[in-house]
């Protein structure tokens, strides 16, 4: 075996950058080259490795398996460099560390909140930065450290790493005035099968990190119960989710962490067939997740799963 290496860090810093920034021209750009250059050198760079790394058309771009497989050994090498510039740095010693938390709804705005009072009451000097985002994408391309996520996101991504944070299901949203607001405890489909269901807004799913929405979740769920497809509506965004169901309209169907937009002419009851699958979990990537880091994650979640079960 040869000792000489087919890359270096700049080749890695230039492949990353064109996965972080989404294409050829914003990764030039934010490395002030020319893009004829960068696509020189990544072309080079398949070259010597053998291998296509970036399926190119001209309006998307795709990796290939060699290709994840590269970005994400190359993002735990250059996260590592980072750190050991910044333990090396003077002002390491009094610099707290921020992590990057995201979020993709209002109902998991609470559980960030939630998860952000865990982690500092384990590390003080922790800082850290919420934000509503694109998840997934984010969290691939390095510009989040951990995040909220459904399982039906979570499935299959084998770079994720994904611990729940409590056992939740579905749940209906109706208006006061509906006869399912007056009744007590959980509310079974089979009450409301020939009511409209209306769900959330399905949302783009990003080609470099595919998914399966929440939107696709709740609807199989739901024509999995007997639901007639042509009874499903979908909400387009969240005030005009809750005027529809407040007019008496439709029931809306969300997961139980939605519940945090429920009021006085908005009702929130359980539905019974399903009262688990839809829990939010902690993601984080594990190919670029110091261990350190991700245990003070597990630990995070450990102690909100443990309050919740109290």
């Amino acid at each position: 075996m040869s000792n000489q290496l087919n890359f270096d860090l700049t080749d890695m810093q230039y492949f990353a950058a064109i996965i972080r920034t989404g294409g050829f021209s914003k990764a030039a750009e934010q490395l002030y080259i020319a893009q004829p250059f960068l696509s020189r050198k990544i072309h080079a760079l398949e070259e010597r490795l053998g291998v296509t790394l970036i399926e190119r058309t001209t309006r998307q771009m795709h990796l290939t398996p060699a290709g994840k497989l590269f970005y994400q050994h190359a993002a735990q090498v250059l996260n590592e460099c980072e750190a050991l510039e910044r333990a090396l740095s003077p002002d390491a010693a009094h610099t707290a560390p921020e992590i990057r938390l995201g979020y993709g709804s209002n109902g998991q705005f609470s559980f960030a909140m939630r998860l952000i009072a865990v982690m500092r009451q384990t590390n003080r000097e922790l800082s850290v930065r919420a934000e509503a985002c694109d998840t997934l994408e984010r969290l691939y391309t390095g510009k989040l450290d951990v995040a909220l996520v459904m399982p039906c996101e979570a499935k299959d991504q084998d770079w994720l790493e994904a611990v729940p944070l409590e056992t939740a299901g579905l749940s209906f949203f109706v208006s006061a005035s509906d006869p399912l607001a007056q009744q007590s405890g959980e509310v079974s489909i089979s009450e409301a099968l020939t009511r409209q269901f209306l769900l959330p807004q399905p949302r783009n799913v990003s080609s470099l990190v595919p998914c399966t929405t929440l939107y696709e979740a709740i609807r199989l769920q739901l024509l999995l119960c007997g639901v007639p497809m042509q009874n499903l509506a979908i909400a387009r965004g969240s005030q005009a989710f809750s005027l529809a169901i407040t007019a008496g309209n439709a029931v809306g169907v969300m997961p139980d962490s939605s519940e945090i937009i429920a009021n006085h002419l908005l009702i929130c009851r359980p539905v019974a067939e399903y009262r688990s699958g839809f829990e939010i979990m902690l993601a984080w990537p594990h190919f670029s997740t110091s261990p350190a880091l991700a245990q003070v994650f597990r630990s995070a979640a450990e102690r909100i799963a443990a309050s919740a079960d109290l």
